[in-house]
């Protein structure tokens, strides 16, 4: 056994802060950057799973991993900085159906199964939705480690290139594996070089009660199972997809570390609080990532 190897037994990690301690740092550090408004939190119409034609047999249950590299294609595909709600809720509710039940088709997976990512990424390079010349790469690993975080972040920016267009710097977006989910981070670029980016997570959310304005949610998760999420028909319209809008980096970095550690069981923080990474083990470590990068230039970092 190596030194590596029995770091990683049941060795007390005297100098790791529990991770419950972490959140409530990374959450009041996200509601600060909210409070300042360079954090925004809109709900959209719909969520994956709202939509369930027994006719056509069409359905976005489990949906996640078509939804979000297909949110990153159309906002690719866009002449504007960025995608409207509509667009996205369009993703959500008319073309992931339909993208779902034909990659499950071909597939030979049961309806309602979930999709391996990379299968997902394949099928759409195969019906040119995404292009091959358009991938920047891929990273993953531990999300709680400042340097694989720091990876993704740095590919988002597409820190390392100077290429403009007319209308700024490249666009970038990304679908992001964590926890059994995936969701998109977009990069709206501005005229001016400005840039935003837009984390939007299509499971359902409970909407904030008694809040008129369209545009109000709380973070309360609804029916976690394995990732994916199911609302019954009757309170369907209390729920939402959530799209998390950051105006620079740092925000961003605040919002996908708050999300993190958001979405860990108890048992979750029972395991990181007595296991330091192993990369022979990520595979059953819930702190596990993976992205795929795209951006609208024919080119990498």
């Amino acid at each position: 056994m190596d030194e590596h190897d029995s770091k990683n037994m049941d060795e007390p990690m005297i100098d790791a802060v529990p991770v419950e301690s972490l959140y409530q740092f990374y959450l009041e550090d996200f509601e600060t950057i909210k409070r300042s408004k360079m954090i925004e939190v809109f709900n959209l119409d719909t969520y994956q799973g709202k939509v369930k034609d027994p006719e056509t047999g069409y359905d976005s249950t489990n949906g996640c991993t078509v939804i979000a590299p297909l949110i990153a294609a159309q906002h690719l595909k866009s002449v504007y900085p960025g995608i409207s709600d509509l667009h996205i809720e369009n993703v959500i509710d008319l073309q992931a159906p339909k993208v779902l039940a034909d990659v499950r088709t071909k597939l030979n997976l049961p309806k309602d199964a979930l999709i391996i990512p990379s299968d997902v990424h394949d099928f759409l390079l195969d019906k040119s939705i995404l292009k091959q010349e358009q991938f920047l790469g891929a990273c993953g690993g531990n999300i709680q480690d400042e340097d694989h975080l720091g990876a993704f972040i740095n590919m988002l920016a597409a820190k390392g290139t100077k290429e403009k267009r007319s209308n700024g710097y490249k666009k970038v977006a990304a679908a992001l594996f964590f926890h059994e989910h995936v969701i998109s981070v977009i990069k709206m670029v501005f005229p001016n070089g400005k840039c935003w980016y837009d984390v939007v997570d299509s499971l359902p959310y409970e909407k904030e009660k008694n809040v008129k304005p369209k545009r109000k949610c709380n973070f309360k998760f609804f029916g976690i199972n394995n990732g994916e999420s199911k609302v019954e028909e009757e309170s369907a319209e209390e729920f939402c997809a959530l799209r998390i809008r950051c105006k620079d980096l740092r925000s961003l970095e605040a919002a996908l570390k708050w999300y993190s550690l958001s979405k860990f069981t108890d048992d979750d923080c029972t395991y990181i609080n007595s296991h330091h990474w192993d990369e022979k083990r990520c595979y059953f470590d819930p702190r596990v990532f993976q992205a795929f990068v795209w951006t609208d230039l024919a080119q990498g970092i």
